[in-house]
């Protein structure tokens, strides 16, 4: 039987579903269940396999969504439409605070799930090999003029480029946070934005009373 050893606020599977914890199994089963929070917002309990598999795409807002967008719920840039505007507008969305959190909203044309595939298709590259939606300006809005398809080593060094705080490094799914000190390196854990992971830095190089400078927070909630 496989392990999975999550951490709280991991993102899970393709769809910015969230871990939150494990939760009893039903009648003994083997299959190991958790609670997590969906993409809308809302936290719900599911198989784990399922969310790793892409299996289970959401809570059910999507199927509840079916009609109001005329059968393009099949469409494969359907749940890039559905995850982005929740990122951006959705105060209750984990990746919240790193995009609407900041200020970084969808223009009014590209809400309209119809008008956002047909830009997005019409870009350069579109669904070429390896390639994913990124934002030139990686603290710009979601418009016309601001997208393009690129790599994923691209779209990582695109982010890494756009974080200027001292002693924070960017992975896959976190930010980790660390203070070199008396050539000593120490690693305050992992933080779902760059800003928590500052903060945490911050905090340990006061208490530790190091010479390291204490840095401004550009964005917080």
């Amino acid at each position: 039987m496989a392990k999975y050893n999550f951490n709280k606020n991991d993102i899970v599977g393709d769809y910015n579903i969230i871990y939150i914890k494990n939760v009893p199994s039903i009648n003994n089963s083997i299959h190991k269940r958790a609670l997590f929070k969906c993409h809308c917002g809302k936290e719900w309990e599911s198989f784990i396999t399922n969310i790793i598999s892409n299996v289970t795409k959401s809570c059910g807002c999507i199927t509840k969504n079916r009609l109001i967008t005329h059968g393009l719920t099949t469409h494969p840039l359907y749940i890039k439409h559905h995850s982005m505007m929740s990122r951006c507008f959705n105060s209750e969305s984990k990746p919240y605070l790193r995009y609407g959190g900041r200020g970084i909203i969808v223009s009014d044309e590209l809400k309209n799930l119809q008008n956002y595939i047909t830009y997005i298709e019409s870009l350069p590259n579109a669904y070429g090999k390896g390639l994913s939606i990124d934002r030139i300006n990686n603290n710009g809005n979601y418009e016309k003029g601001n997208l393009r398809w690129v790599t994923k080593v691209t779209q990582a060094f695109n982010r890494e480029r756009s974080n200027t705080y001292v002693g924070v490094s960017k992975t896959n799914l976190n930010y980790i946070a660390y203070v070199t000190f008396n050539n000593k390196t120490f690693y305050l854990g992992k933080h779902l934005t760059p800003e928590q992971a500052v903060k945490a830095r911050n905090k340990f190089i006061i208490e530790n009373n190091l010479p390291h400078k204490i840095q401004q927070i550009k964005y917080e909630k």
